[in-house]
C-alpha cells in the first residue's frame, strides 16, 4: 500500500512538471537556464572530482636531470617599489644553477622609485651572483606590450631550442626549489617517447597571505583543486601570472588588447598541440593583500578578458587540443562567462512563470534567498557565518562578471594595466 502511495505521488509531481513544461517554449528555456546554473556551481565540480579520482594523480618525476635547461625569468614591472627587494632577495635564494639562468626585469614607465629601488637591492652582497639584465621604458606602453618586448630579447639571445622562460608577479614570492622541481618535469618529458603530447607549458600553485575576505580565501583554494583535477587528465586550464613557465620557440606574440595574458599565452600554447601541467608543489605565495575596491575592479577586468579568450579561442570547444580540454574550457570558463545572464535568466523568467505554477515559484523563492543571503553577509559582519560570506563572495564575483562582460562586448575595456592603490 505504501509503495503504492509513493508511485501516485510521484506520477503525480511528473504530471505537473510535465503540464508545466507544456507551458511553452519559456518554460524549456527558463528550466535550462536553472540546469546549466546548477551544473557549473555543483555538478562540473563533483564530475570533475569524480574523474579525478578515478585517475592517478601525476606527481612530481623522480628524474636525474643531466643537462639542466636555460630558464630566463621575465618580470614585467609597473610602480611595484613596495616588493620589488623582497622579489629580487627571492630569486637570490633560488636552487638552481646560476649558469643556466637568466633574469631579466622590464620597468614599463615607472613613476615611482622601482628602478631605483631594483639597483639597490642587485647590488647587495647576496644578490651578486644574479645574471640580471634590466629593461628600462620611459613610457607606459601596457604589460602585453612589454611581454612581446621582453620576449624578442629572448629570442635574438637565445642560441638553445629548449630554453625555458618564466613569467613571475612582482609581488608574489616562490618557492626556492620551483625551478628544480621545473626541470625535472622538462627532464621527464623528454625522456617518454610514447607519450601523446610534449609539454609546453608548467603552470604552479597559487596562494595568498593574506586574502582580503574570508570569500576570497575560499575562491582561490576552490580554484586549486578544480587544477589539480584537471591536471589528471590533463586538460589543465591557463596559469596564474604569479609564476609559470613554457618553452620560449612556442611563444606567439599576443595581440596587444589581450586582457588576461596569463591565459591566452598558455592555451595558445595548448592549441598547438602541447601539455599545460600543473605541479602542486612549485608555490608561488601572493604578498599583495587586495583592498574590496582592488578586489571589485580586477574581477571585473578579469571577467572582460574571460569574454574575449572565449571569442579567441571558441577553437578549443571544438576539440583542437583534446576532449578533456574542450570539456573543462566548456563547463569552466565558457559557462562563467554566461553565467550572469544565465542567473538572471532564470530569476526574471521564474518570477514570470510562477504565478501559473507551483515548481518555478519554488524555484523562484529558492533564488531569491539565495541572493538574500548574500546581501545579509555585511551587515552580519563580523558574525557572519562562512557559509554567507561564500555565497555573498560568490554573488559578487558574478555582479563584476556582468559589469566586466558587458563593458567588453560594448567595446569599453582598457587595454592598459593600471595599479590600484589601497
Amino acid at each position: 500500500m505504501q509503495s503504492t502511495q509513493v508511485y501516485l505521488l510521484i506520477t503525480d509531481w511528473l504530471g505537473v512538471i510535465e503540464a508545466d513544461l507544456n507551458q511553452g517554449p519559456l518554460a524549456w528555456f527558463t528550466l535550462i537556464c536553472i540546469t546549466l546554473v546548477i551544473y557549473h556551481h555543483v555538478a562540473y565540480p563533483l564530475l570533475l572530482k569524480w574523474i579525478a579520482s578515478r585517475k592517478m594523480e601525476p606527481a612530481t618525476p623522480s628524474v636525474t636531470i643531466s643537462s639542466w635547461p636555460d630558464i630566463t625569468i621575465l618580470m614585467p614591472v609597473f610602480n611595484e617599489a613596495k616588493y620589488i627587494e623582497s622579489k629580487i632577495y627571492n630569486l637570490g635564494t633560488l636552487d638552481y644553477p646560476n649558469t643556466k639562468l637568466k633574469i631579466v626585469i622590464g620597468f614599463d614607465g615607472c613613476s615611482d622609485d622601482s628602478v631605483q629601488r631594483a639597483q639597490h637591492a642587485l647590488a647587495m652582497p647576496e644578490n651578486s651572483h644574479l645574471n640580471c639584465q634590466l629593461v628600462i621604458n620611459p613610457h607606459n606602453q601596457g604589460k602585453v606590450g612589454l611581454i612581446n618586448q621582453l620576449m624578442q630579447g629572448v629570442t635574438a639571445t637565445t642560441a638553445a631550442a629548449d630554453t625555458w622562460v618564466a613569467l613571475t608577479d612582482v609581488s608574489a614570492l616562490i618557492s626556492f626549489d620551483a625551478l628544480t622541481l621545473a626541470a625535472q618535469h622538462i627532464a621527464n618529458s623528454s625522456h617518454q617517447v610514447n607519450q601523446h603530447k610534449p609539454v609546453g607549458v608548467i603552470c604552479s600553485h597559487y596562494q595568498m597571505l593574506q586574502p582580503g575576505s574570508e570569500g576570497e580565501a575560499t575562491y582561490w583554494r576552490y580554484q586549486s583543486n578544480i587544477k589539480r583535477q584537471e591536471a589528471t587528465f590533463g586538460a589543465t586550464l591557463g596559469a596564474h601570472g604569479a609564476l609559470y613557465l613554457f618553452r620560449h620557440d612556442l611563444f606567439s606574440p599576443l595581440a596587444n588588447d589581450t586582457i588576461n595574458d596569463d591565459f591566452i599565452l598558455p592555451m595558445q600554447i595548448v592549441a598547438k598541440g602541447y601539455r599545460c601541467l600543473y605541479e602542486p608543489n612549485m608555490n608561488a605565495v601572493e604578498l599583495e593583500q587586495a583592498s574590496q575596491q582592488m578586489d571589485s575592479l580586477r574581477r571585473k577586468r578579469i571577467a572582460a578578458g574571460n569574454t574575449q579568450q572565449l571569442v579567441r579561442l571558441r577553437s578549443l570547444l571544438l576539440g583542437k587540443a583534446g576532449l578533456g580540454v574542450a570539456f573543462t574550457f566548456l563547463s569552466g570558463k565558457a559557462l562563467r562567462v554566461l553565467m550572469p545572464f544565465l542567473m538572471l535568466a532564470s530569476l526574471i523568467l521564474s518570477a514570470w512563470l510562477s504565478y501559473q505554477s507551483w515548481i518555478f515559484a519554488s524555484l523562484c523563492l529558492i533564488q531569491l534567498s539565495l541572493y538574500t543571503l548574500a546581501l545579509l553577509a555585511p551587515l552580519l559582519d563580523p558574525h557572519c557565518p562562512k557559509i554567507i560570506r561564500t555565497i555573498n563572495y560568490l554573488v559578487l564575483g558574478h555582479c563584476a562578471n556582468l559589469v566586466g562582460s558587458t563593458r567588453y562586448l560594448c567595446g569599453l575595456e582598457q587595454h592598459r594595466w593600471q595599479k590600484i592603490e589601497k
